[in-house]
């Protein structure tokens, strides 16, 4: 399971780079130094994420925590966070995610899960994910 998560991370990262990179003129490539963030530019840092549960739950996780340590969006080093979700890339800056964390506790619900439910997430619903992630649209097709 998790080698098969990490070689579709890995191909994610590739896709969202692709889509990326024209709407935004950037060039974001795989960051050789890679220590929580995926893709990176000299304008952004980005952190990619799939999640393939939205689709029937309507709702997308950010890690907060894991194993009682701060990880995921706490501590993320990256200047964006980006998730692929079938073939649509949304993406929001960490800085953004971090204040709407903060600024609306208690309206989104946290929840453990990932491997061993070792994660503490934010599920953010559709609605709140619209407000804070924009589609990028696919340039390629």
């Amino acid at each position: 399971m998790f080698r098969d998560d990490l070689k579709e991370g890995e191909e994610n990262e590739l896709y969202a780079a692709s889509v990326i990179n024209p709407f935004l003129g950037v060039n974001l490539k795989k960051n050789p130094n890679s220590k929580g963030t995926d893709l990176i530019d000299k304008e952004m840092i980005v952190e990619v994420k799939f999640d393939r549960k939205r689709k029937t739950t309507g709702n997308v996780a950010i890690e907060t925590k894991c194993y009682g340590k701060p990880s995921g969006i706490s501590t993320t080093t990256g200047t964006h966070w980006c998730f692929v979700i079938g073939k649509d890339v949304y993406l929001s800056t960490v800085k953004e995610i971090r204040e709407w964390l903060k600024e609306h506790h208690g309206e989104y619900r946290m929840v453990m899960g990932g491997y061993w439910k070792a994660s503490l997430m934010a599920l953010i619903n559709k609605k709140q994910f619209n407000q804070l992630f924009i589609k990028i649209p696919n340039q390629q097709k």
